[in-house]
């Protein structure tokens, strides 16, 4: 249900319902689509699933189908998640939002290490953030 051919065409057309859809069985499918409703712990299923359907030689591409639509996902991951797989960070640096994501985890980084009393001078040294950026999140 959900998953239809028309045939007869100069050439096949697959048309996907995916309100129809079984959730489980067609997680990867279902969530192809703008506004997917999607937050991080489904989006971490959705990859397990592409992953056991041995779909990977495909996952970078539907990822940049995925997050492109629903950037949202993005959003949401900046926030809970903490591991990047190499297939996200891949797609992330070709739809140009590996810099963004990876300047914020270091100015997250910052902010803990100024908690812990490290020197602002230290913190740009090793991270390669800009020495007033970091003094700005210290105030």
């Amino acid at each position: 249900p959900g998953l239809y051919v028309i045939k007869g065409l100069t050439f096949p057309v697959q048309i996907i319902e995916s309100e129809k859809l079984d959730k489980q069985e067609n997680m990867w499918l279902k969530n192809l689509r703008e506004n997917a409703e999607m937050d991080m712990e489904s989006f971490a299923e959705m990859l397990s699933a592409v992953r056991m359907r041995g779909k990977e030689a495909h996952l970078k591409a539907y990822l940049n189908v995925l997050l492109a639509a629903n950037p949202q996902i993005l959003k949401e991951g900046k926030k809970t998640m903490t591991i990047m797989t190499p297939e996200l960070r891949e797609v992330l640096i070709e739809i140009g939002l590996a810099a963004e994501w990876e300047e914020k985890e270091r100015m997250k980084i910052a902010k803990n290490l100024l908690a812990h009393g490290i020197d602002p001078v230290i913190i740009a040294e090793s991270s390669g953030l800009a020495l007033d950026a970091i003094r700005k999140i210290a105030d």
